[in-house]
């Protein structure tokens, strides 16, 4: 499963004080793979290093929804303006940075967040983070050719 075109990806989070144990589980017509791991709170980053069979699974999830630890590779402010990271094209250099602080709604509920902004072509990416969840609760993430690379938004939140 090297793609996830037509793939329906659940995670489930459940709370460990200093990481969190993640299930993913990928969903492909009547095929379902589950990976379980331990990531950290401060960057999400594996605890230790993930095996090939699952790494396989996870590349996927990893160039989407897991892509914000990349970014946030050290501590980051949630404060409007500040920069997070800078994108790297072939003509440019982009700053990602805090854009605002907004509310918005998803089918887990309404959220109050901060969006994380670039733009690369004529796209404005936008990625909203909210600083007591350990991913992002919305996103809608484009290459330079204003294609989509990955969009997603949070569907369940449960204790």
């Amino acid at each position: 499963m090297s793609n996830l075109t037509d793939s329906i990806v659940s995670m489930k989070f459940h709370d460990l004080n200093d990481k969190w144990n993640v299930t993913f589980a990928i969903k492909n017509g009547s095929t379902v793979k589950e990976i379980n791991m331990n990531l950290t709170k401060n960057q999400l980053l594996p605890k230790e290093p993930i095996i090939a069979n699952k790494q396989k699974i996870l590349s996927p999830v990893e160039s989407s929804i897991l892509a914000i630890r990349d970014i946030a590779r050290e501590p980051k402010y949630l404060v409007v303006g500040a920069v997070w990271d800078k994108i790297t094209t072939s003509s440019s250099a982009v700053d990602e940075r805090i854009a605002s602080k907004d509310s918005i709604s998803t089918p887990a509920g309404p959220f109050n967040v901060y969006a994380l902004e670039y733009q690369l072509g004529n796209s404005t990416s936008r990625i909203y983070l909210d600083k007591d969840l350990p991913l992002p609760i919305k996103a809608k993430v484009y290459d330079e050719n204003d294609k989509i690379l990955y969009e997603y938004e949070l569907q369940s939140k449960s204790r």
